[in-house]
Order: C-alpha cells, then sequence, then structure tokens
C-alpha cells in the first residue's frame, strides 16, 4: 500500500511536469508559427518590401490593417503573399517596429520626418503611434525654444561682460583724471 501511495505520488509529480512541459512546447511552437509559419507576409510600401506576420500586422485593434480580407489559415484573401501600400516607406519603419514591439524604440529628432510619423500613424489607425510621436514634436519644440532662450541668454551675457569692462575702463580713465 506504501508503495501504491508513493507511485501515486510520483504519477502527479510526472503529470504535472507533462503539462509544464506541454504548455511550454504550445507557447514555442506559436511563436515559431508567428514568426516562421505560413503567417508571413510581404508588406510592399512604396518602393520597398518589408517582411512580417500577419500577427504583428494585426496587432493593434482597428488598425488599417484590419480592412484586408484573410482566410482561416492567416493569408491575404486576394494575394496570397503581398500587401501594396502607396505611402512612405522611411516611415512604414517605425509603423512596423511600433507594430512589432508595442511601442517605439527609436529615437527620432528629425522634425519632417515625425510630422509624416504623425500622418502615417493616423492613416494606419494607430492613435497611441500618432499621440507619442506627437509628444516627441512637442519635446522637440520645447528643446528648440530652450535653445534659443540659451542662445540669447549667451549673447546677453556676453554684450553684459563688455558693458562691465567699459564700464572698468571708463572709471580707471576717470580714476587717473581725477590724480591729475
Amino acid at each position: 500500500d506504501a508503495k501504491g501511495k508513493e507511485l501515486d505520488v510520483r504519477e502527479e509529480s510526472l503529470n504535472i511536469k507533462e503539462k509544464k512541459i506541454n504548455a511550454r512546447e504550445d507557447h514555442f511552437n506559436r511563436i515559431f508559427t508567428n514568426h516562421h509559419g505560413k503567417q508571413r507576409v510581404i508588406v510592399q510600401v512604396g518602393d520597398t518590401s518589408f517582411e512580417t506576420t500577419y500577427d504583428i500586422l494585426l496587432s493593434c485593434p482597428d488598425s488599417y490593417f484590419h480592412i484586408f480580407q484573410w482566410t482561416e489559415e492567416k493569408e491575404l484573401v486576394e494575394s496570397p503573399d503581398k500587401v501594396f501600400i502607396p505611402r512612405n516607406p522611411v516611415s512604414f519603419r517605425y509603423v512596423l517596429e511600433y507594430l512589432t514591439y508595442g511601442e517605439l524604440h527609436s529615437q527620432l529628432s528629425d522634425k519632417g520626418l515625425l510630422n509624416m510619423l504623425v500622418a502615417d500613424a493616423k492613416f494606419y489607425g494607430l492613435p497611441k503611434l500618432a499621440e507619442k510621436v506627437q509628444d516627441c514634436l512637442g519635446s522637440l519644440g520645447v528643446e528648440a525654444d530652450l535653445k534659443q532662450r540659451l542662445k540669447a541668454l549667451e549673447e546677453a551675457s556676453v554684450k553684459y561682460d563688455k558693458l562691465i569692462e567699459e564700464l572698468s575702463s571708463i572709471r580707471t580713465v576717470n580714476d587717473i583724471s581725477k590724480t591729475q
């Protein structure tokens, strides 16, 4: 009877371990399928091709990519491997980065690119990305304003130093005149 209980405990332990292994295997199979399976899609933006997956394109609800018709096998109905979008590929690189990671990791400081990215984020139905990029633009504006103010202060400081120098020269001349 003791051996029977010990066997039951071992069997239960093995069942738990097997469930964990199966769950881990399912997880890795999903990851592998998402990145290496049939779900691959080529997105042609302007003159540049980007390769990604169905899941990444559809990672944000209500985005532009939900307008395409997808089969249950996660392929496009009309063109199984390619989507063409007549937009600028430079900003799409950052759109794809946002879709992949859920945030924008790149540090952007080009106002023109940021403005284009705001427009494209709105076009692709990604309001959170548009808001984040708008914040970047705002901080660039604040930064530019601070730089402009700093430059004005530096110029004023140089003028102040020159005035102090002139005043000192005038006092020296005045002191010499008094002694004569």
